[in-house]
């Protein structure tokens, strides 16, 4: 049975790639709010 995460908030970082983006990606399926922290150089 998953964990309800709905009624929690997760501050992330690294999430722009690699292991980061799987777990943003596999945590969000479980509806918490999440605080996306990058500072990825790509865009610059």
């Amino acid at each position: 049975m998953p964990t309800v995460l709905s009624d929690k908030t997760f501050i992330l970082t690294g999430t722009s790639s690699g292991i980061g983006i799987v777990i943003a990606y596999e945590l969000a399926k479980r509806n918490p709010k999440i605080i996306n922290v990058n500072n990825s150089k790509m865009n610059r």
